[in-house]
Parts: structure tokens; C-alpha cells; sequence
């Protein structure tokens, strides 16, 4: 219902589908307390991270070097623990991911997800650690690294999309 409702209201609203998609999801996630929850659960077991603590989620939070990722998540004091880069068919732009990383390392930030259709999952996850070639890199498991001590993981929107159904249901 809400996939059916996003796609008749994305020809009405100006902007990417990736813009639909995160102020949508930002909406949610500022609408009730519940699903934040469950948002951050659902992200924190995907980057093996803690970020029970993200109180709220910002959309375009522009950085210093301005780098703006899609969703900032912050918690009661301010500080930056999570950037979400929403993907759907564009590429990555040259702050992406290593822009990010290292906002986040500065800031003492824990990790960065990026969401995607589950067909582009394989191929953007391969670019995106094409381009951790020259960082320290660990692997946690087939969709999680560890990048110069900052968490990176990628997930469906499908999946995203089932688990706040689940716990709105």
C-alpha cells in the first residue's frame, strides 16, 4: 500500500526518486517514535553499530566540504551517528562513500548505510568498495566493512520497506 501510494504520488512532487524516497522515509521515522525505533534497529544489526541513541533523523545535512547525504541521524546531544545515502539508479558522486566516512570518523560518528533497489545491491556494493582501495578495510560480513574504523553497509529498500510495515502493522 505505501509502495502503491509512493508511486502515485512521485509524478505529483518535484524532485529525484531517491528525494521522494528519504524525505518520505525522514517523515516516517519523524512521525512516530516506534518505527525510529525499529528503523534503528533494523540499520544498527546491518552495521553491527549501536545507534539505539538517534533521536532524530535530517534530511540534506549539508558538511563542511559539502558533502550532503540523503538522511543524518543524530542523537538527544547533537552529535552525528549515522549517514544514510538513499540509491536507486544514479551513480555515486566523488564524496561517495569516502566523503562520508570521514565526516563521520571526525565527528566520532558509527557507520553509513546505503539503501538501494535489490537489483543494484551486488553492483554498488562492489563500486563502493572499489573505492575504500587505498583504506584500511575489514570485512564483517557479505554486506557490512569496516573502513578506517567506520562502519559501512549497504541494504534493500524492499527490506527497509518490510520491517516498518511489520512493526506498524
Amino acid at each position: 500500500m505505501a509502495q502503491s501510494l509512493l508511486a502515485h504520488l512521485y509524478s505529483h512532487i518535484r524532485g529525484s526518486q531517491e528525494d521522494v524516497a528519504t524525505l518520505s522515509l525522514q517523515y516516517i521515522l519523524s512521525q512516530s517514535e516506534e518505527l525510529r525505533y525499529g528503523f534503528n534497529r533494523l540499520i544498527g544489526s546491518k552495521l553491527h553499530v549501536d545507534v539505539s541513541d538517534v533521536a532524530k533523523y535530517y534530511c540534506q545535512a549539508t558538511g563542511d566540504n559539502q558533502e550532503r547525504p540523503d538522511l543524518s541521524g543524530k542523537n538527544n546531544l547533537g552529535q552525528e551517528q549515522v549517514l544514510c545515502e538513499a540509491k536507486f539508479y544514479a551513480g555515486l558522486t566523488e564524496n561517495q562513500p569516502l566523503a562520508y566516512l570521514e565526516r563521520l570518523r571526525t565527528e566520532n560518528g558509527k557507520g553509513l548505510l546505503f539503501i538501494c533497489p535489490d537489483a543494484r545491491i551486488t553492483s554498488l556494493w562492489a563500486k563502493l568498495q572499489e573505492r575504500c582501495f587505498e583504506c584500511t578495510v575489514q570485512e564483517i560480513d557479505k554486506s557490512c566493512v569496516l573502513v578506517n574504523g567506520i562502519s559501512m553497509a549497504i541494504i534493500s529498500w524492499n527490506e527497509i520497506l518490510t520491517e516498518l510495515q511489520r512493526i506498524a502493522v
